[in-house]
């Protein structure tokens, strides 16, 4: 039987900021299910709070080839 390689997911906390190609994300409150996040594109100060899934969030980082900065 082959090995199945699950890819971790990774560990969201409060304060963080992905950056991507087109801004960045900062992540306000993290729950048991739910991310809530500010996306900012380059040059914004201010952006509405979204929420996510955790999984859908995660997913949403890796296909946008985020990477942590803080």
């Amino acid at each position: 039987m082959p090995k199945v390689s699950k890819k971790k997911m990774p560990v969201f906390v409060a304060g963080q900021k992905w950056q991507m190609e087109r801004g960045h994300a900062e992540i306000v409150q993290v729950g048991k299910t739910l991310v809530q996040y500010k996306f900012l594109k380059t040059g914004m100060i201010r952006g509405p709070i979204e929420m996510k899934s955790i999984p859908n969030f995660a997913e949403a980082m890796r296909s946008n080839k985020a990477r942590l900065v803080v």
